[in-house]
């Protein structure tokens, strides 16, 4: 697989990156107009990235309100250390933008740090007229809560952020035009060790998402003019996500080889939306004349497809899609050459009953026949919107897969009549890796981490939080390893926790306060 280009930027920059001094410690540097971090305050926010590049700490890089344009001599905002973990933190999508100058060459943002390095809760704008192929975010690392979107005059392709190896897209949107040359999110991968995720995020482009080698796209929500996913190389997992194309022709999902390399796509409890004109495709594997295609299809759902399956196979090289516990019409499915379409438990039920098709809610409704028909083995897990994979959702007493991306919910059960007493919590306590609490009433709680600031005034910052179902009595609930990976920066941190029960009533706010230590 050529990942020449990448390979070549990651190696110069890693140069630059080792080549600057260290200092002693981790440190914050704020960007104006944030004066948060005293003598450590930066008025250029490209600055603050070379100095905190310059250590092998694990510093961040507070960015303040307002709109960053990388100069013209620089080619984008730029952080390259292998060896130095990062947090680029922005205040918020809208309030932090980083952008390029009119014409730039190749991108907004590149981030190449150590491991567990990130950026999060900013929006990257790509310019006007940026030069073809540019990227609004190139990175090894994490990405969450972003917006990426594009200035609406362009000349040439663009695409929104390209992960490669490690790299993960999470919680985040990118919104580029369907009708021009665009690519929402690409990933590059050639090691199934460092595999990409793009994970409960939004994506909407002429190609939504477009795989090289290795990576898994999941709980997401992709839009494609001509093409919603594109897998080619490697192997690509599509799991739990609703992928919608939105051209009169085009494939929703589409597999084939690249560069040499055979295509594996394993496409589980995918809710697959189509124009329902004549020229579209559900789910296609094409191969070339030397390489091969192999799809795996389950719990999932076709519409808007004439053409639910098809497999092409152009020369020596084969085609094959493998489809169980679906749903689609396959009196149309098309296999050409040396190409096959094998199917087991796969029915068409006709109106599938989503909740409103017309807006783009895809949830089942109670009497959809899409309920309790997915494989009665799945493990369990979360669907689209963070739901129960496996659910008794129409109260049957049998829970089963449902299939597509979203698996209905049981309905909650009247509140008692009459309940006006708010939930009490007792016995708090909290660590890094978890809290314990005694609950007076089953209730669904909420936990909150909290990082001390620095600073005579207490100020805290949210690191993230749960919201689980509680039993009455004594429970113990681990945090989420996000939250841990977030936590582990010695200082003050406090937990605070609420519970609601089944009438609404609400519970006064506990809280917790604990320490990490230096080592």
């Amino acid at each position: 697989m050529n990942f020449s280009r990448i390979a070549a930027a990651g190696i110069a920059a890693t140069a630059l990156g080792t080549a600057l001094p260290a200092v002693a410690s981790a440190a914050d540097y704020c960007v104006a107009p944030n004066y948060d971090c005293g003598s450590n305050n930066v008025q250029k926010l490209q600055d603050a990235l070379d100095l905190a590049a310059g250590t092998q700490e694990a510093d961040r890089v507070l960015v303040g309100e307002g709109t960053y344009v990388a100069p013209p001599v620089q080619t984008a905002f730029n952080y390259t250390n292998l060896d130095s973990q990062v947090e680029i933190v922005g205040a918020g999508r809208g309030r932090t933008v980083l952008t390029a100058q009119e014409l730039a060459i190749d991108r907004v943002l590149y981030l190449r740090g150590a491991q567990g390095s990130s950026v999060h809760d900013l929006t990257i704008r790509i310019p006007r007229k940026a030069n073809p192929g540019f990227r609004g975010l190139v990175t090894t690392n994490i990405a969450r809560r972003l917006e990426i979107v594009a200035d609406d005059v362009q000349v040439g392709p663009i695409t929104g952020a390209l992960l490669d190896q490690y790299g993960v897209l999470e919680d985040s949107s990118v919104t580029l035009s369907t009708e021009q040359d665009t690519t929402g999110v690409q990933t590059s991968s050639p090691y199934p060790e460092r595999a990409v995720t793009v994970r409960g995020s939004n994506v909407v482009a002429k190609t939504g998402i477009a795989t090289m080698g290795y990576g898994t796209v999941e709980r997401s929500r992709v839009a494609g003019g001509n093409v919603g996913l594109l897998a080619r190389g490697g192997e690509t997992t599509l799991r739990d996500s609703l992928v919608r194309q939105r051209w009169t022709y085009g494939t929703a999902v589409k597999a084939m080889p690249y560069s040499g390399w055979d295509s594996k796509l394993i496409a589980d409890g995918v809710t697959i939306i189509g124009q329902g004109t004549p020229d579209v495709a559900g789910i296609v594997a094409q191969s070339d004349s030397a390489n091969n295609v192999d799809v795996k299809v389950s719990n999932s759902v076709i519409r808007g497809a004439l053409n639910a399956l098809g497999a092409v196979a152009n020369g020596a090289g084969t085609a094959k899609i493998s489809a169980e516990y679906s749903d689609y019409d396959a009196g149309w499915n098309v296999a050409i050459g040396a190409a096959t379409i094998s199917e087991s438990h796969v029915r068409n039920a006709g109106d599938a009953r989503f909740v409103d098709p017309a807006n783009g809610d895809y949830r089942l409704r109670l009497d959809s026949p899409l309920v309790d028909a997915g494989d009665p083995d799945v493990p369990q897990g979360v669907d689209l919107a963070g739901n129960p994979l496996v659910a008794d959702g129409n109260g049957d007493g049998f829970a089963r897969r449902d299939l597509g991306a979203y698996e209905l919910q049981p309905q909650p059960a009247s509140p008692p009549a009459g309940d006006t007493q708010a939930p009490v919590i007792s016995a708090f306590r909290a660590r890094a890796a978890r809290v314990r609490y005694t609950l007076s009433e089953k209730a669904r709680v909420t936990v909150k981490i909290q990082r001390r600031l620095a600073g005579k005034r207490a100020r805290f910052r949210t690191l993230g939080r749960v919201t689980k179902n509680a039993a009455r009595g004594a429970n113990r609930l681990p945090l989420s390893r996000r939250i841990r990976v977030r936590a582990v920066r010695p200082g003050r941190y406090r937990a605070v926790i609420t519970a609601v029960d089944g009438a609404g009533n609400r519970s006064a706010p506990r809280v917790a306060v604990f320490r990490v230590p230096r080592r």
